[in-house]
C-alpha cells in the first residue's frame, strides 16, 4: 500500500471532460455545442478544460464520421472511429455537426493550430458525416429517426428537411473551410461550394413570406418557425447572402412572433412543441442580433431570458443559469430532469464582453485584437479579457460631456479601436487632440486613424500598452 504504483487500483483516473460538472452521464450537452468554450475563454480562460472536451468529443467517433453526444466522462478518446463504442448514445446532427465550429472558436481563441492538426482528420470525418444526409434532388439536408433530434428532446424527433439542420450544416462547411485555410489543406474550396449551393436551396425553398422567416419544415409554413434554425441562419450568412429573401435584421424582427413575458419560446406556439424558453437556444438568438446590428434587441431578449435566473429573490433563484424555463410560468421547466446550474445559459457572459464591452480576437489567438464597444443604453461597461498573449483591459464610460475609452493590451500584440458615433468630433488620444482630417501628427504608437462612417477607427501597436480615448 505504500507504493505509488498502488494508487491506480483507487484513482478515478483522467476526466477529459472539465467544462462543467453534473451527472455520472453526461447527456448531450458539451463542448460540441459551441457557446459553452466562449464562456471559457471569456472568464476563467480555463483552456485545458476546453482542449480536454473537445478531445474527448472529438474522440468518441463511430465509423461513419459522427462525433458522440452522450459520452461517459471516463470515456477514453481515440483516433480511430469505431462503433465498438460502449455506453455512448449517437445521436442528433445537428449536435455532431456543431463540433466543427467549436473547434473554429478554439483556433480563434487560442491560435493553436498544432492541436487542429492533430484532430482535422475527426473534423473532416464529421463534415462528411453530416453531408452523407444531403438530398441531391433538393439540394437539402434531410434526417429521420434520432439523427433529427435536437435540443428539444422532450418533444421528440423532428424529420425532414428543416432549417436548423441545413443552417448549421452550412455554418460548419464555412467554418471549416476557414480551418482548412489555415492548416493548409485544399478541401475548403469544396466546403465553400457545397455550403454557397446549400445555402441558395435554403434561401429558395425554407424561407416563408408569409412569416418573415425561414419555417421550421420544408413544405409546411403553417406550423411556425424555430428559434434556433433561423438564428443559425444569421450566424452561418445564409440570411445575409446575396439574393436572399429578405435581410438578418427582417429575419430577427419577425421572431418576435415567439416572445413571451420570459423570452422567446423554441418554437411557435402554433407548433406541436411545448411552450418552452431556452437559454440554450435564446444564447444564438442574442448572437444573430449582435451580428445584425441589433444591439438593443440583443439586450433586450437578455434582460427577459435571464431575468428569473438572475433574480436573488426568485424561489428558483440558484446562482446558476438554467436548462429551460417554462414558457407559461417563467419556472424552471421540468424540475427533476432538468438542471438549474447549466452551461447552455452562458452567452450573455461572453456575448457582453466580445460585443458591449467590445474586445474579440481579430487575428486568432488575438496577435491582433479589437476593441469596438457597441454601447446600446448603457452608460459604461470594464472587463478584463484572457489572452495567450496575456490578459486585456478595457472599459468605456459615456456621460453628458463627453466618452472615454481606455484600453491595456499585452505587448507584442496589435489592435484595431473603434470609437463609435465620433465621427465629425473633438478625440483626444493620450493627450493628442485628432484632426479628423488627418492633418495632426499621431500620437506615439498610433499607426493610422480614419473616420468611417459615424464612428472613429485607428490601428494601435504595442509600443504604448496603454491607450486613453475621449470624445468630446
Amino acid at each position: 500500500m505504500t507504493s505509488q504504483s498502488a494508487l491506480e487500483d483507487f484513482a478515478t483516473g483522467t476526466n477529459y471532460y472539465g467544462t462543467e460538472l453534473r451527472e455520472t452521464e453526461w447527456y448531450g450537452q458539451g463542448i460540441s455545442r459551441f457557446l459553452v468554450p466562449q464562456w471559457q475563454f471569456y472568464s476563467t480562460a480555463n483552456v485545458e478544460a476546453v482542449a480536454g472536451s473537445l478531445l474527448l468529443f472529438t474522440g468518441i467517433q463511430d465509423a461513419q464520421g459522427q462525433i458522440s453526444t452522450s459520452i461517459l466522462p471516463s470515456a477514453v478518446p481515440s483516433e480511430v472511429p469505431t462503433n465498438e463504442w460502449i455506453g455512448n448514445d449517437f445521436y442528433s446532427l445537428v449536435y455532431a455537426i456543431s463540433a466543427a465550429n467549436a473547434w473554429y472558436e478554439w483556433y480563434q481563441y487560442t491560435g493553436d493550430v498544432q492541436f487542429l492538426k492533430k484532430w482535422w482528420p475527426a473534423i473532416k470525418r464529421d463534415i462528411e458525416y453530416g453531408l452523407s444526409f444531403l438530398d441531391r434532388t433538393t439540394g437539402l439536408i434531410t434526417v429521420e429517426g434520432y439523427t433529427s433530434l435536437n435540443f428539444n428532446y422532450y418533444d421528440g424527433t423532428t424529420p425532414g428537411t428543416h432549417i436548423s439542420a441545413n443552417s448549421i450544416v452550412v455554418w460548419a462547411l464555412r467554418n471549416a473551410a476557414l480551418i482548412s485555410d489555415a492548416i493548409g489543406d485544399s478541401v475548403a474550396s469544396e466546403y465553400r461550394e457545397v455550403g454557397d449551393k446549400i445555402e441558395k436551396a435554403v434561401n429558395d425553398r425554407l424561407f416563408s413570406k408569409r412569416t418573415g422567416a425561414y419555417i421550421l419544415v420544408d413544405g409546411n409554413d403553417t406550423v411556425g418557425i424555430s428559434q434556433d434554425g433561423n438564428s443559425y441562419a444569421i450566424l452561418s450568412g445564409i440570411a445575409s447572402a446575396p439574393g436572399a429573401p429578405s435581410s438578418a435584421s427582417a429575419v430577427i424582427e419577425a421572431m418576435r412572433t415567439l416572445d413571451t413575458p420570459f423570452g422567446p419560446l423554441s418554437f411557435s406556439n402554433t407548433s406541436r412543441f411545448l411552450p418552452i424558453v431556452s437559454p440554450y437556444a435564446s444564447g444564438f438568438h442574442t448572437w444573430a442580433a449582435f451580428e445584425a446590428g441589433m444591439d438593443d434587441e440583443a439586450i433586450r431578449l437578455m434582460r427577459t431570458v435571464w431575468k428569473n435566473q438572475t433574480d436573488v429573490n426568485n424561489p428558483w433563484y440558484t446562482g446558476m443559469t438554467w436548462e429551460f424555463i417554462n414558457g407559461t410560468s417563467g419556472e424552471p421547466y421540468n424540475l427533476q430532469s432538468s438542471s438549474q446550474a447549466h452551461g447552455w445559459g452562458s452567452a450573455p457572459t461572453w456575448q457582453l464582453s466580445r460585443y458591449v464591452l467590445g474586445v474579440s480576437p481579430a487575428a486568432p489567438g488575438y496577435s491582433t485584437w479589437s476593441f469596438a464597444p457597441r454601447t446600446v443604453d448603457l452608460t459604461y461597461a470594464n472587463g478584463r479579457v484572457p489572452t495567450p498573449w496575456g490578459t486585456i483591459v478595457a472599459s468605456w464610460e459615456t456621460t453628458e460631456s463627453r466618452f472615454k475609452m481606455q484600453i491595456n493590451a499585452p505587448p507584442g500584440t496589435n489592435g484595431t479601436i473603434v470609437v463609435p458615433g465620433a465621427a465629425n468630433k473633438t478625440v483626444n488620444i493620450n493627450g493628442v487632440y485628432i484632426d479628423p482630417s488627418g492633418n495632426t501628427t499621431l500620437p506615439e504608437g498610433v499607426t493610422w486613424a480614419v473616420v468611417d462612417g459615424s464612428s472613429y477607427r485607428m490601428n494601435v501597436t504595442s509600443g504604448r500598452s496603454t491607450m486613453s480615448i475621449s470624445v468630446q
